[in-house]
């Protein structure tokens, strides 16, 4: 009986061991030349345009667009950090906004809806334009592209974990901020896929990963240090209760594993995102009477 819960956690172990190895072995598969020749390709304004858009410089509307993303989670934000008392049991909570896996998800997407909008902002101030020679992208456009990639996962990890195994009918109130929050973040940062004019990399998995290990840590940390929730529970959620070492592993690998999930899932959507625009390329240039007498040798070289 005793050795059971070693027996246990060393599953557990084991468990996490093969999926990082697993993780790994296909990020050296994706990391092939073509695709670390196309990471060296990518120029400042595959940054500062959306992918729809036809024209060379950075557009006005796509400004918009992102000045409205970015004060919409900043405005959620403040008011779920404004609101932070409203279903406590005990005193004054407000300051442990900062301990909820949601609010360092949200705290994500609005820090890289940020960064996205001084990108475009800065790009048309200064009039950049496609053809203007420049092919260093700045470090911190990369930054970004890195937050882009851990909000977009986190989102959607903390969108799915907290409607299957976190929301509680009779706790949990269904107000218009428990839904910004808990699904409206996911919403947002999918649309936003939509535009963004970036490749999803493979690679870039170690980013949510490092940041839901970094969560696991400070979940861990701060239960031994005596820290409880809002109502006065010694854990953060009841899914994570380090009192039961057993189930919080359990549920640290099981976000793990739902977090290379979704991020082999977006993967997906963006070559099916690639696949329809080609199409559709292919479709214009075949409509276009200037190319039509071209179009049979392209189509004779394709196939």
């Amino acid at each position: 009986m005793e050795n059971r819960p070693s027996s246990s956690l060393d599953t557990h172990q084991r468990g996490i061991s093969f999926s990082l190895k697993m993780v790994n072995k296909l990020c050296n598969r994706q990391c092939n030349p073509c695709e670390r020749r196309a990471r060296r390709e990518l120029k400042p304004h595959d940054y500062e345009r959306h992918m729809w858009q036809k024209r060379k410089d950075p557009s006005p509307w796509y400004l918009f667009y992102r000045w409205f993303q970015f004060a919409s989670f900043a405005v959620i934000c403040i008011y779920s950090i404004i609101n932070g008392n409203k279903y406590a049991e005990t005193g004054s909570t407000r300051w442990k906004w900062f301990i909820y896996l949601t609010n360092w998800g949200y705290s994500l997407c609005t820090i890289q809806s940020f960064m996205a909008m001084i990108i475009v902002q800065l790009a048309l101030i200064n009039k950049t334009h496609t053809n203007d020679g420049r092919t260093v992208v700045p470090p911190w456009y990369r930054v970004y592209h890195s937050f882009y990639t851990v909000a977009l996962v986190t989102a959607s990890t903390v969108t799915f974990m907290y409607w299957v195994t976190v929301f509680n009918p009779a706790k949990h109130k269904l107000d218009a901020i428990n839904i910004m929050v808990h699904a409206g973040n996911s919403l947002a940062m999918y649309i936003d896929f939509l535009f963004v004019n970036l490749p999803w990399r493979i690679n870039l998995i170690w980013w949510p990963i490092c940041c839901g290990v970094l969560y696991s840590i400070f979940s861990f940390a701060y239960y031994i240090s005596g820290g409880t929730d809002r109502d006065g529970n010694p854990f953060v959620y009841a899914i994570l209760d380090w009192r039961n070492p057993l189930k919080a592993v359990g549920a640290c690998f099981l976000c793990l594993t739902i977090q290379i999930a979704f991020h082999f899932t977006i993967y997906f959507l963006y070559k099916l995102r690639k696949k329809y625009i080609k199409c559709k390329e292919d479709t214009n240039a075949l409509s276009d009477p200037l190319t039509l007498q071209e179009k049979p040798i392209l189509v004779t070289v394709m196939s």
